[in-house]
């Protein structure tokens, strides 16, 4: 059965929960409230999983090169062009899984440096906010501690081969998709930020008119 964006939150979750020992820091992530949110962008995270495997073949993002890092479904083109409904499901799951881990992981932040998330989302905004800083050092740029950014990267990683080894789809690119890996959990905190005050409303609104040129058109990916 494919996993679902809010699955995939929920499990990265658990990862991120400090427990006890930083109880307010728990507290906040395992508020109802933090789903409630990630269900808002849902329809970002499945487009960007549609597209990285069963897309036109063109990576997300401006600065991602194809030879360089190419789409899941170019990586895995002839394990997939063979597997059966539930495999790839599974390798939707997986794209998924990887993204909830980096929403999650940046969720885990927010109480260190008091940001607030907004009542309201401006989705084409968020949407051009992560597809324009997609395939790039963007957490490092946000100034995201260099520590944080290891673990989500890693926990990004391994979400995404397990899922793609259970499934039986992953073949010989394991170091390959490792890579891509980090994109999608850089991906899911870029998708959770745009949600919070870390990104202004004028910063969203500045990608959406000026910056970001209309490749990847919100209308035609994102379906509500």
């Amino acid at each position: 059965m494919k996993k679902t964006f809010l699955q995939a939150v929920s499990e990265g979750i658990k990862r991120f929960d400090p427990g006890e020992k930083r109880q307010d820091e728990s507290d906040y992530l395992r508020d109802p409230a933090r789903l409630t949110e990630a269900q808002r962008v849902a329809p970002l995270a499945d487009a960007i999983a549609v597209q990285e495997l069963w897309g036109d073949g063109r990576p997300l993002g401006q600065f991602g090169m194809k030879f360089l890092v190419p789409p899941l479904g170019e990586l895995l083109q002839r394990r997939l062009k063979n597997a059966d409904l539930d495999q790839r499901d599974s390798a939707t799951s997986a794209v998924l899984a990887a993204l909830g881990q980096g929403y999650a992981g940046f969720m885990a932040i927010e109480p260190k440096i008091a940001i607030e998330v907004r009542r309201e989302d401006n989705l084409k905004g968020v949407w051009d906010h992560t597809i324009h800083n997609f395939r790039s050092d963007a957490m490092k740029q946000m100034g995201i501690p260099e520590r944080a950014v290891d673990t989500i990267e890693s926990s990004a990683e391994d979400a995404l081969v397990t899922e793609l080894e259970a499934a039986g789809v992953l073949g010989r690119r394991k170091f390959r998709v490792l890579a891509l890996g980090r994109y999608y959990g850089q991906a899911g905190v870029l998708l959770r930020a745009g949600q919070t005050d870390f990104v202004t409303d004028e910063g969203l609104d500045f990608l959406t008119v000026s910056v970001m040129p209309d490749i990847w058109p919100f209308t035609k990916y994102v379906k509500n």
